[in-house]
């Protein structure tokens, strides 16, 4: 019986969902309200309803993105299809979230923003649903399930670090 490449599974895996899709991820995160307050011109108390208000809209969407990507099966696999298509999209709505085009008034910015930063939000929960659901597939051991993701989150062996620092530190 062939073992499982569980060292090539979860590099590649820490490579496309943690070192793509997430640096990106932090970078929108970090910047983006700077962004439209300091170089796009969005009022800051209009940025933060906007920034909310896609929040609110995104919790609601996840489980729908979910279901669709669970229910896929088409000739190419379930996932596959996913990881063709919305790498492209998500790379293409995260640049022009960061445009700045010429002669719009804010309610125009308003819109613009509004529009890109959801197709955004939705390329984004395509690419890490599907990676979220490959990993399950893939990955049958619940230990090596959790240390492929997050290890310093999920893994049993860190998360017993902290004890050992308080018992040395209660000596």
């Amino acid at each position: 019986m062939k073992k499982p490449a569980f060292k090539q599974f979860a590099i590649s895996y820490g490579l496309s969902n943690g070192g793509g899709f997430m640096l990106i991820q932090a970078t929108v995160a970090s910047y983006f309200t700077l962004f439209l307050t300091d170089t796009f011109g969005i009022p800051a108390g209009i940025t933060s309803i906007l920034m909310f208000a896609v929040t609110l809209f995104d919790a609601v969407k996840d489980p729908f993105i979910g279901a669709v990507v669970d229910r896929t099966n088409t000739r190419f696999g379930r996932y596959r299809p996913y990881f063709l298509i919305f790498p492209f999209l998500f790379m293409i709505f995260s640049m022009l979230l960061f445009l700045n085009p010429k002669g719009l008034n804010v309610t125009q910015k308003l819109i613009y923003t509004a529009v890109f930063y959801i197709l955004y939000g939705f390329a984004l929960s395509f690419c890490t649903t599907s990676a979220q659901a490959l990993r399950q597939q893939t990955i049958r051991n619940g230990i090596l399930r959790s240390c492929s993701v997050r290890p310093a989150l999920r893994c049993p062996l860190p998360l017993l670090h902290p004890l050992r620092l308080i018992s040395v530190s209660d000596e």
